[in-house]
């Protein structure tokens, strides 16, 4: 594209990525591949990951191989995702990637969609005028962004679903635990649940007795969400899930420099375990800022090019202020990038630093190469208001607009600036 070849860019596409693993190269410039217990045994490395003695490795499907000294991960959420305790039998399922998107194939059938979320309500959406039934199962509730504020949760735009719940219709959403669960050929070669017996491993086809919500299906749909392809590692580097539990266990586990290992970085989606469920990293319009802060940092780190920043005196503070809480990738990114800004009381001037990982402040200097030299510290977020945000939360309530005089701006419930000052 333009871009790549303004920038004369290497780029290499159609390409599967397999195998990273790394090796050190110690003071004889001896090679190992045991490197998980050089840098056990070498936790100066670990402090200091500018002076790193090992390089990456991978190969791609034509057995060529590459190395590298840094290597930043942008593939996104790329594998579907299915749960362990869901048992696939005999193939059964459709994946919401991989299913027709003909309505004809639907029409008249019973449907089971896997998942309450933007992909599951988009699916239903779509089949609802077609399917003699539909009903949606999960184990959690239906989270809907325009309560909870959180862009990844249902838009309204697929919603046309829950009217055909809540109206009446043959439609069903259903709140429920599929632990052990699996799926087998029954009655009239429709599909039919089962579990397993935690106690005696022994298999229950789930009736209409044993759970009357249920029926037989015709068609069962999984859209349950994508995960990290953590299969591109050798077993010796691969990163661990951000959790064990939960949708966090789909991304790996980094730290707020958004670094998975010494050298490795994530980046866009995969660096979205920082702000999951809270603010918009894991989305377009929120990790061109984040992406944008690891490269400042990197900068820093790598080439010894500062944070930029303006440098500005007291007297334009108020206006350069108002100007950046109206400018500021804050209303994006709330509550995880921020505005800083360094004051010198004794000079009356400032240096102001934009977007910086409010969660890395007590790591200012050694991220950005400013140094405090006991000035002060201002810190500008955008936030919404405390209990406003939240599954279930009426937001349309009488007195959702807060704050709109000065004195009250405290009780504000909207997106609204927050100083902190140190």
């Amino acid at each position: 594209n333009d871009f790549s070849r303004k920038f004369d860019l290497r780029i290499q596409y159609n390409t599967r990525v397999q195998n990273i693993s790394y090796y050190y190269i110690d003071p004889e410039f001896n090679v190992t591949m045991n490197s998980r217990k050089y840098m056990k045994d070498h936790p100066q490395y670990l402090a200091n990951d500018t002076k790193l003695p090992f390089r990456y490795i991978f190969s791609d499907g034509n057995r060529a191989f590459y190395t590298c000294g840094l290597l930043l991960i942008a593939t996104g959420l790329s594998r579907p995702y299915m749960p362990e305790n869901i048992f696939n039998s005999e193939g059964l399922l459709i994946s919401y990637d991989s299913m027709s998107l003909d309505p004809e194939l639907y029409e008249g059938k019973t449907l089971l969609i896997l998942g309450k979320g933007n992909s599951g309500f988009e699916t239903a959406d779509h089949l609802k005028d077609v399917a003699a039934s539909i009903h949606m199962a999960s184990t959690s509730r239906v989270a809907l962004s325009w309560q909870t504020h959180y862009v990844g949760d249902v838009r309204a735009i697929n919603t046309g679903f829950i009217d055909t719940y809540q109206l009446k219709s043959l439609n069903t959403i259903l709140d429920s635990s599929f632990d052990s669960i699996g799926f087998e050929k029954c009655f009239s070669n429709r599909i039919c649940l089962y579990y397993i017996d935690p106690d005696t491993f022994q298999k229950h086809t789930i009736t209409n007795q044993d759970h009357p919500s249920f029926l037989f299906y015709d068609v069962v749909i999984t859209c349950l969400g994508f995960q990290f392809d953590f299969e591109v590692f050798h077993g010796s580097i691969k990163p661990n899930p951000a959790s064990n539990e939960g949708g966090l266990k789909k991304f790996p586990l980094i730290d707020q420099k958004y670094m998975a290992i010494p050298g490795m970085y994530m980046l866009g989606p995969l660096a979205h375990s920082l702000d999951y469920k809270k603010s918009a990293g894991g989305f377009i319009h929120g990790f061109r800022y984040t992406t944008r802060a690891l490269s400042r940092m990197l900068e820093w780190e790598h080439h010894s090019v500062l944070w930029p920043s303006v440098n500005l005196s007291y007297n334009n503070l108020l206006n350069h202020v108002i100007k950046r809480v109206n400018e500021m990738s804050g209303y994006q990114m709330f509550g995880v990038l921020g505005e800083v800004l360094l004051l010198d009381h004794a000079s009356k001037t400032m240096e102001h630093l934009e977007e910086f990982p409010v969660n890395l402040i007590h790591k200012l200097e050694e991220t950005t190469g400013h140094l405090l030299k006991q000035r002060s510290i201002l810190i500008i977020t955008l936030e919404f208001g405390a209990n406003f945000s939240f599954p279930g939360a009426d937001t349309l309530r009488e007195d959702r607009a807060k704050g709109a005089y000065a004195e009250d701006a405290w009780e504000s419930n909207f997106l609204h600036p927050v100083f902190y000052y140190y």
